[in-house]
């Protein structure tokens, strides 16, 4: 009975080939950073769209009507018309009393204040609204100081790591895991150091792999 050594030594070196191929590839996957297959965040001029929530300060003032800016339940305190969204959603809006603003826009706010205090409480209202300050942005993971910070308007990442007090030296410092609403429902992905951050972001610094 003869044997093909040759043939079966090769078949053998195919497969121990493969095997190394494989095992080199699980090593180069298991050193990626966690977070690294994720999909890239889009910003998408979130802003312009930005919906209104709990947190969230605004600057409400009727124009010709000074007297009711001044400091209401449900106002800031600061007696410059300033009233914060409670956690139900709804400000104490002047005159109209308690109204619900959450999912709203800005524009549709005044829209829906100017409409209000027309049927009854002023003639021919003027309405100014602005977000004075937005809902905080949290940040977990491999930062010195996690927890919430204040969010502004294009404020950026490397600016958000500076807040938490810098980079661990465990920090993947190439990209971050945010998960973000997006209308009713919470995405999840990557954004580089150079992007903006927005209201209720959950940043999370994932650890480096050596």
């Amino acid at each position: 009975m003869n044997f093909n050594f040759r043939g079966t030594k090769m078949r053998h070196t195919k497969h121990y080939s493969f095997l190394l191929l494989a095992m080199s590839a699980a090593l180069v996957a298991g050193c990626a950073p966690q977070g690294h297959d994720l999909p890239v965040l889009s910003e998408n001029s979130v802003y312009e769209s930005y919906l209104l929530g709990p947190g969230d300060k605004l600057q409400i003032v009727l124009y010709g009507a000074n007297q009711v800016t001044t400091d209401r339940p449900g106002m800031s305190g600061d007696g410059n018309g300033q009233y914060i969204v409670s956690e139900t959603g709804f400000v104490d809006a002047p005159l109209i009393g308690e109204m619900h603003v959450s999912g709203l826009t800005v524009d549709q706010l005044k829209q829906e204040l100017t409409k209000k205090l027309a049927a009854g409480y002023l003639n021919h209202p003027q309405v100014g609204v602005e977000i004075a300050s937005y809902r905080p942005f949290f940040i977990v993971g491999e930062v010195n100081h996690p927890g919430s910070y204040p969010c502004t308007a294009r404020s950026r990442m490397l600016s958000a790591i500076a807040m938490a007090g810098g980079f661990t030296y465990r920090a993947n410092e190439d990209f971050v895991v945010v998960e973000r609403r997006q209308g009713d429902k919470i995405v999840t992905g990557r954004v580089g150091p150079d992007s903006v951050i927005l209201p209720d972001d959950v940043i999370r610094v994932t650890q480096r792999y050596y």
